[in-house]
């Protein structure tokens, strides 16, 4: 098992975000247990990577925010790299590092420690996790879009902590992969971790998160289960474009199906 907290692996009070005077985020409240994976959507601007990232500790902000019962800010960056690990939009490596090395820069926070042992059997896991085991010689920066998107999910994998924030991991990925990625997710959470992740496609927030969270204009509007939160009403103000809302004939979990005009072949 993963060691996060049961009271709450990620805990945001009152949570508000000023950058150059304009509020990008205000009032948030909210809980993530362990053993959950928690979807953040909502339309562009929303507010979903700046609370990502204030979770992370990377932005300054009003209010607490606490990761497995210990304050952000409240003890030293090596003990919070330890507690979660952070995925970004921007994955881009800036030298010509091989994949392995890549992967293995997850593993810092451990270094010097008795689970640095573990080094060689983590990346090798976590690049059989991710398909990329043949490419863990390969030159990063050779990687396709997809490829490279994956290697850092990898990174994050190796740095082994109880909890995974995660920004658009799917974005850059064709169908098979966003399912496997998201599949990996799933299997944190059940293990015991916690999982934060901004998702865009609602029909993978609805098939993989335990709850939803969903944001407009920098505050939650809903957070409940996927079926509670995702109904045609409230995409379709929130996003302000009309949706048709089905479950899945499989598991039951909602699809979103955007309303489109059909347009007319000219002759």
């Amino acid at each position: 098992m993963i060691g996060a907290s049961t009271a709450g692996a990620v805990v945001v009070s009152g949570i508000g975000v000023v950058i150059d005077g304009r509020p990008l985020l205000a009032d948030v409240d909210l809980t993530v247990r362990a053993g959950e994976v928690l979807a953040l959507v909502g339309p562009n601007g929303a507010g979903k990577s700046t609370l990502l990232r204030a979770i992370a500790g990377d932005l300054a902000h009003s209010g607490t925010i606490a990761i497995d019962g210990v304050r952000t800010g409240g003890e030293a960056p090596l003990a919070t790299a330890r507690r979660r690990a952070v995925l970004e939009q921007d994955t881009a490596v800036a030298f010509g590092f091989r994949v392995g090395e890549v992967v293995r820069m997850g593993r810092a926070p451990w270094r010097g420690t008795r689970r640095a042992v573990d080094d060689d059997t983590v990346v090798a896991r976590v690049l059989d996790q991710v398909e990329l085991a043949d490419r863990i010689d390969q030159a990063f920066p050779s990687l396709s879009g997809g490829e490279s998107a994956r290697a850092s999910f990898a990174r994050v994998l190796a740095q082994s902590t109880p909890v995974l924030l995660l920004d658009e991991p799917t974005a850059a990925l064709d169908l098979r992969h966003q399912e496997a990625v998201l599949a990996v997710a799933r299997a944190h959470a059940r293990a015991g971790g916690a999982v934060v992740v901004v998702l865009h496609d609602l029909s993978l927030a609805g098939a993989y998160a335990d709850r939803v969270a969903m944001l407009a204009s920098g505050r939650i509007v809903a957070d409940g289960t996927p079926t509670d939160v995702l109904t045609a009403d409230r995409i379709g103000a929130v996003y302000r474009h009309p949706v048709t809302v089905v479950p899945d004939p499989n598991t039951g979990t909602p699809v979103v199906v955007p309303s489109r005009t059909v347009q007319e072949a000219s002759s």
